[in-house]
């Protein structure tokens, strides 16, 4: 773990404020270990944030061993309960919202400036395959990065360096108490058929396999960049708006990463996915004047005025038409009933003076 106390001595100034994801698990307790080793040395203030699901009958007790562990080293505890989930059913997406959400509260509260969570080599090696095989980008396929930077504060992860191995075998020699999530075992989530099925492959072929993934999502990091940095320079995108005669003449390599910066400011602060198929529409948007065409969550993706970007619907004029609509169709309800009514009176009341004509004919004798 050398190396993990020598990237958080290069990472953490003296007196930083700073938030410890810890769920209680191997890693994060791992991480929250070696952080408070330097407790002293760079007199941090440190704040350990958890979250408390609530899925499994041993929630409570991880959430009061956290809480120990915190008390016993002099660490501030935050705790968040979570006992509603969106539709009344847990998801990944959904709980790590709202995970961010408390995180963000907690690094607001005390003026926080950094973010430290516990993803470590394996979870960089079953991000990226997992992506490879879905499909994803140039910034998707980079897997999870060291070091993350946003306007408010700084994510760093100093154990993608690391094994699970190395991270149980630090537990197992300095005796720190850790708990066991008996689902990261089950084979219907996705990511562990990755972890149970190829991981071990991998290793069996390269013990050091984790470090070579490391290697390849620094060099990803370094091309993404690049590009990023081409299109700012060049002005192809200007206060979130792709400037369409300006990058008009560029590759629609360049002119896809554009839409991508845009995709991925509105990730930064909202849910928004985004398929291929609603991409390559959005890259038709470049030779379609005051076009718009819906994405997911509500979002629009709008050529205008000789500028191409991203933005949710106006739900106020949604709804307001949407009424509109609802009147006019009830309107055409009642004019379609009363058109009945009208057929039914007028065929009754022709058949009325038809019987009057029979019986009149029949009284004359015809």
């Amino acid at each position: 773990m050398k190396k993990v106390i020598e990237f958080l001595r290069n990472n953490i100034k003296e007196k930083d404020s700073l938030i410890v994801a810890c769920s209680g698990g191997p890693d994060s307790m791992c991480l929250l270990d070696l952080v408070t080793k330097l407790k002293d040395e760079l007199n941090l203030t440190i704040i350990v944030a958890h979250v408390n699901h609530k899925l499994r009958i041993e929630s409570d007790e991880e959430a009061k061993m956290v809480e120990e562990f915190a008390k016993e080293h002099n660490l501030v505890f935050e705790l968040m309960e979570l006992n509603e989930y969106l539709n009344n059913t847990f998801t990944e997406s959904d709980g790590r919202k709202k995970r961010y959400d408390f995180f963000n509260e907690v690094i607001k509260r005390y003026n926080a400036n950094i973010l430290l969570t516990a993803h470590h080599g394996d979870d960089l090696i079953e991000t990226i395959l997992m992506r490879l095989t879905r499909g994803s980008n140039l910034s998707g396929y980079i897997g999870i990065k060291e070091v993350s930077i946003n306007d408010k504060y700084k994510i760093l992860r100093p154990l993608l360096m690391v094994t699970k191995e190395d991270i149980i075998e630090y537990l197992e020699s300095n005796n720190i108490i850790y708990a066991i999530d008996n689902t990261n075992k089950e084979m219907e989530h996705t990511r562990n058929r990755y972890r149970y099925v190829i991981l071990p492959f991998l290793k069996k072929e390269n013990a050091k396999v984790h470090e070579k993934y490391l290697k390849f999502s620094k060099e990803l990091i370094e091309y993404d960049n690049f590009v990023n940095n081409y299109i700012i320079k060049n002005n192809y995108i200007i206060d979130n708006q792709i400037v369409i005669n300006n990058i008009i003449n560029e590759s629609d390599f360049i002119k896809r990463k554009s839409l991508e910066l845009l995709v991925k400011d509105i990730q930064n602060k909202d849910y928004f996915d985004i398929s291929d198929e609603q991409m390559i529409n959005l890259m038709k948007l470049y030779n379609q004047n005051n076009k718009r065409i819906d994405l997911n969550n509500n979002y629009q993706g709008i050529n205008s005025y000789g500028k191409i970007f991203i933005k949710k619907k106006d739900l106020r004029w949604l709804k307001k038409n949407i009424v509109k609509i609802k009147v006019k169709q009830n309107i055409m309800k009642v004019l379609n009933l009363l058109n009945n009514i009208f057929i039914i009176i007028t065929n009754t009341v022709m058949q009325i003076g038809i019987i009057g004509v029979v019986i009149t004919g029949e009284q004359s004798g015809i």
